[in-house]
């Protein structure tokens, strides 16, 4: 996990984290402070200068909190039920740049301090001017290794190699006023690139995780500490498919933990149903008529 802090000359306080999930290839990120707060709002925008044409206030005490769901298929998820998911390019094939959140703090003192000794995941923004002036923090996201420089004062470019940028840009002038909300807020464009989700979950899942090995066959993962394997499959399956396997032992079989169109969860048992700890090298995935076997 990354942490981005807010430094004002010596004083530091947290602001974001983010994270790519390496299971999926999700990215999350996380504006988290301490306590409960009946002070935040939600704000629909067209762009990230614009006037917002909605406001959501929060009017009951909850965790302060917001976090924005990028999934993998290009589906972005919001916190609140007001704020409908939008859709954009999937992260396994970003092509242009695309603002899809915006933070805006009250004040630099309005955020949690910060004590800790920094460390090599973490980044610390050097802010500017009056301490307490609101500042906006705009997310976009690019393709790998195209930062965003032609707007902003301070800024931080995060790259995962052969997948995206996520940019953090602190803006010139903060599109939310003080007077129509003097809360912390979050920003959301009213409509994506797209009407609809471009990729399933599960071909979003298998395009990731090929992209992230280099190659477009099927994945196996394993054994971990519990002998369980983990398989992706090299295509999505139009329902969760059989899995068979051709094992070096005929008295052993597959033990299916789970198995879903993308990916199936499994062990293998001897005879006696034990576990077999030895780890066995499966060397391809054949599927056909909905059923994967693995072969050795």
């Amino acid at each position: 996990m990354n942490r981005i802090l807010l430094r004002h000359g010596a004083e530091v306080r947290k602001f974001i984290t983010f994270y790519q999930d390496e299971k999926d290839g999700s990215l999350y990120i996380t504006q988290r402070r301490a306590g409960e707060t009946e002070s935040s709002s939600y704000h629909y925008m067209k762009d990230p200068e614009s006037e917002p044409d909605h406001i959501h206030t929060i009017t009951s005490s909850q965790p302060k909190n917001f976090e924005v769901h990028y999934h993998t298929s290009g589906r972005i998820n919001y916190p609140e039920p007001e704020f409908e998911s939008i859709f954009a390019e999937p992260l396994t094939c970003i092509t242009e740049p695309f603002w899809f959140a915006s933070f805006v703090i009250p004040s630099f003192s309005a955020l949690d301090e910060y004590d800790a000794a920094l460390s090599e995941a973490d980044f610390a923004f050097p802010l500017e001017g009056d301490r307490g002036a609101r500042r906006q923090f705009d997310l976009c996201i690019s393709s790998s290794g195209a930062h965003i420089t032609n707007y902003g004062r301070a800024r931080g470019h995060f790259t995962y190699t052969s997948f995206y940028t996520l940019n953090v840009i602190e803006t010139e002038k903060p599109a939310i006023k003080p007077d129509s909300s003097p809360k912390f807020s979050l920003l959301a464009p009213r409509k994506g690139l797209f009407p609809a989700q471009q990729l399933t979950r599960e071909v979003a899942h298998i395009e990731y995780q090929q992209k992230r090995h280099g190659h477009s066959g099927p994945i196996i993962y394993g054994p971990n500490a519990n002998h369980e394997y983990r398989v992706i499959f090299q295509i999505a399956a139009t329902t969760p498919p059989n899995v068979l396997a051709k094992l070096p032992d005929e008295t052993w079989r597959l033990e299916i933990i789970s198995v879903r169109n993308s990916e199936a969860r499994l062990r293998v048992l001897d005879g006696g149903g034990n576990v077999v700890k030895t780890p066995i090298k499966f060397s391809r995935v054949e599927l056909s008529d909905n059923t994967a076997t693995l072969c050795v």
